[in-house]
């Protein structure tokens, strides 16, 4: 049953397994379960934590229908700065005022669901857990079996050749080819203003390694911009500006800790200790009639 205690206990075992000390550098993503919210801030408040984006854009379709106000919304959540989410949002206060007042009610900060306020220096802008849905369709018949799904993780590693993940190298790639529209102009040490062929003007500066239009900040990988700056300065190579998370090393070293082989249950081969035994937390019947209908 998904219950604030339920989810304190769930999260005070995970906290505890994954040694997580301070509390920092996570990012927690939800389809905001009942309770999990308060859980959340009880347990670990000091982490990010954010909404699945396309569970929010389901409910908010199942109470605003149109494809025009889906469409803003998305655009609030796609938004990489503030200006540009306040636009969003005044698009959709302009096409329905109560639609905006849902997506602006303080249950749904924007730090939980829109680029414009995503912490940037974890460089993980993920709003959908895509990844995370086809990877357990692919190993659903191994789920069960945790060791064979973790060694398979780590030979899929292994068998990369470049040292940096392939797809932030295909994101920069694609930078390079539409750096034809940017005129990169030098201010002065490591900063450039960078114009755009849509009359569009942003501010890199290399050594901070940010640009205004914050998609470097988000994502960790060179946007059009940065490229240019780089090729007027005729420094490195833009592979070079990647953020070390996509690095080939620190993906290893997030799998670097041995596993130990676990003997078996039916052989009578686990020892007995003293301590207390795991229980779940208790079951409390929640208010009103139980559903009938069961998903098959």
């Amino acid at each position: 049953m998904e219950t604030k205690d339920s989810w304190i206990w769930f999260l005070q075992l995970l906290v505890k397994d994954i040694e997580l000390a301070n509390k920092y550098g996570f990012t927690f993503i939800s389809d905001k379960q009942k309770g999990f919210v308060e859980a959340f801030e009880e347990v670990v408040p000091n982490c990010d934590h954010r909404f699945y984006a396309r569970h929010l854009s389901t409910y908010f379709s199942l109470v605003y229908k149109g494809k025009i106000l889906k469409d803003a919304m998305w655009r609030a959540a796609f938004a990489t700065t503030v200006p540009e989410f306040r636009r969003a949002i005044e698009v959709s206060r302009t096409l329905d005022g109560e639609a905006c007042t849902w997506l602006t009610t303080p249950e749904r900060p924007p730090r939980h669901w829109s680029w414009s306020h995503f912490n940037t220096t974890l460089k993980c802008p993920i709003l959908l857990n895509n990844l995370c849905e086809s990877f357990n369709s692919m190993m659903e018949e191994i789920r069960v079996k945790l060791i064979r799904r973790i060694q398979m993780r780590r030979d899929l590693m292994m068998r990369w050749e470049h040292a940096i993940c392939p797809r932030p190298l295909a994101k920069v790639e694609t930078s390079k080819k539409q750096v034809v529209d940017c005129i990169a102009i030098m201010f002065g040490g490591p900063k450039f203003q960078v114009d755009t062929a849509t009359g569009g003007q942003f501010i890199v500066d290399l050594d901070e390694r940010t640009c205004s239009c914050k998609n470097w900040d988000l994502y960790g990988v060179p946007c059009t911009h940065v490229v240019s700056a780089i090729n007027h300065k005729r420094g490195n190579v833009p592979d070079t500006y990647i953020d070390k998370c996509y690095m080939k090393e620190t993906l290893l070293k997030a799998y670097e800790n041995i596993i130990q082989p676990v003997n078996g249950i039916d052989l009578y081969l686990w020892e007995k200790t003293d301590f207390p035994e795991i229980l779940p937390p208790m079951y409390n019947r929640q208010p009103g009639k139980p559903p009938k209908i069961r998903r098959k």
